[in-house]
């Protein structure tokens, strides 16, 4: 039907009735599909004794369309990942038909075949989900192989702990910043410079004065600090820069740029 149709056709109508009525086609294969589906191939004794089979899979990639399957970051390829392709396809029809129902309105013929495709689709849905409980191993079987799986993923997330740890325990530790002694000095210069400008500009205003005294002061403190630092450099630590911060009253202090 599509072949008579082509690739441009001049109405959309006839590609449109053909999506319409598709679902009536897809329904009893893939109700058959979702009703024989079982997994558990992977841990079938029969599966697991063919030697040909693991390079086979092995060449194979998963497709880069699909998401990964679950609880397989890796998305390797196995028996029942390639048996659980058409699912896929089913959720890929039940977007496509969940839109066209939307975009349809209500009352006309075409609303009412997107309505029942839709719940086909869904009932296929609810059939492929009810298959992941079927197995082809004996529940004993399917009871250790699940606790086989445990123990694995659990050893997986042990390693992955101690390799976290193991870094965390190389990585150096970063120690608190420490200040450089010439920021000392420069500051201490700077509160030189602002008592020579006081002393020589010879300003009269009481609260000017008070600034260049309370400037002095600071520079002559940070001085004989910078000096003491420097006298005994393998005795005392460098000056912090919260030290200095707290030595430094930059709120009396004279602005020497303005």
């Amino acid at each position: 039907k599509l072949l008579e149709i082509g690739p441009n056709p001049s109405s959309p109508k006839a590609l449109g009735d053909l999506l319409m009525r598709w679902i009536s086609d897809l329904e009893p294969a893939y109700t058959r599909y979702a009703s024989t589906l079982q997994l558990d191939f992977d841990s079938y004794a029969p599966v697991q004794s063919n030697p040909k089979l693991p390079p086979i899979l092995a060449s194979l990639s998963w497709p880069g369309t699909l998401p990964g399957p679950e609880g397989d970051e890796a998305a390797t390829v196995t028996l029942d990942h390639l048996f659980q392709l058409p699912i896929y396809r089913i959720h890929y029809y039940k977007k496509l038909y969940a839109k066209l129902l939307r975009s349809t309105q209500e009352g006309r013929s075409d609303h009412a075949l997107l309505v029942s495709a839709n719940e086909k689709l869904a009932r296929l849905e609810q059939l492929a989900a009810e298959s992941r409980a079927r197995s082809v191993l004996s529940p004993e079987e399917r009871e250790e192989m699940q606790r086989r799986h445990g123990d694995l993923v659990r050893e997986r997330d042990r390693q992955e702990n101690e390799a976290r740890e193991r870094r965390q325990a190389e990585r150096p530790r970063v120690g608190p910043p420490r200040l450089d002694l010439s920021l000392a000095q420069e500051a201490v210069a700077i509160g030189q410079g602002e008592q020579s400008s006081g002393e020589s500009a010879r300003i009269d205003s009481p609260s000017t004065s008070s600034s260049l005294r309370s400037s002095s002061a600071t520079g002559t403190s940070t001085a004989n600090t910078s000096a003491a630092a420097h006298s005994s450099p393998g005795k005392e630590p460098p000056l912090r820069v919260e030290e200095l911060e707290r030595r430094l009253n930059t709120e009396r202090a004279l602005d020497i740029f303005t």
